[in-house]
């Protein structure tokens, strides 16, 4: 998965290049956002339905924004994030903006860091890195648009890098291929002539490459295909499992005996 760490580097070079900047003085905002904070109700009148309204808006994309900050930025090794809060403390230049400025800055590091489009609700899957802020904006006054958008990023707190789930289903199937490729047998005919068989020891039908048998394998014999993906699956998965830095030591799982 060199396409993923290359893309976990990137991020926390970005993001580093981003906070020095943000400590030294205010990011440039682009028109787009200009645009996005027109559509957010500035007036002082809280007490009107509207402007209630829109301040709801506000703090929940805040929110929402900061979590996903935390979210993706955890994914890629990222632990020095001031625009969300650490142990309840929040950084000095955060206290300094106000809402409108921090959801600002959380967008365009979003974008910058991580290739997200929030009001766009797209995530990039590509390993480049990005500039400015993107050309989106929020559409509230479009019927199930709020919910849409709180949907996907819900989903996306629950879930995993798009690049990363789709490199890992690569590796699958390619270790799948490679696991099929493994239960060709090779067999001598009687002229000893070489031939191949699926492996399935009920089957004794001769091919004459290791390919005609593998697809054989695949289109004949879908159970023994299946078992093979499940073993392969459960690999990936125990690897996966130990190489992550916050699971448990075989010796503290609960099935382990004390001798």
């Amino acid at each position: 998965m060199a396409i993923v760490e290359r893309k976990k580097q990137r991020a926390r070079a970005s993001a580093t290049q981003f906070f020095r900047k943000l400590e030294n003085l205010p990011l440039a905002i682009g028109s787009t956002l200009e645009l996005m904070s027109s559509l957010l109700v500035t007036c002082e009148d809280e007490s009107s339905a509207e402007s209630s309204l829109e301040t709801r808006r506000l703090i929940l994309d805040i929110a929402q924004t900061q979590a996903l900050a935390l979210k993706l930025d955890t994914e890629k090794g990222i632990d020095n994030n001031i625009l969300w809060p650490k142990n309840s403390d929040i950084h000095p230049v955060v206290k300094r903006l106000n809402r409108h400025e921090l959801l600002r800055n959380l967008l365009e590091y979003l974008w910058s860091v991580h290739g997200v489009s929030y009001y766009g609700i797209q995530e990039s899957e590509e390993d480049v890195g990005f500039t400015g802020v993107p050309e989106d904006v929020p559409h509230y006054e479009e019927d199930g648009w709020e919910e849409k958008l709180r949907l996907f990023w819900q989903l996306r707190l629950k879930g995993e890098d798009p690049l990363e789930r789709r490199a890992a289903t690569k590796d699958i199937e390619a270790a799948v291929d490679k696991a099929i490729n493994s239960s060709v047998v090779k067999v001598e005919d009687e002229s000893m002539d070489l031939i191949y068989g699926c492996g399935v020891t009920a089957c004794s039908r001769p091919f004459y490459s290791v390919e005609s048998a593998c697809e054989h394998l695949r289109a004949s014999h879908p159970l023994t295909v299946a078992s093979l993906e499940t073993q392969v699956q459960g690999q990936f998965y125990y690897e996966n499992y130990m190489s992550n830095a916050v699971a448990p030591a075989e010796d503290d799982s609960p099935n382990h005996s004390a001798s």
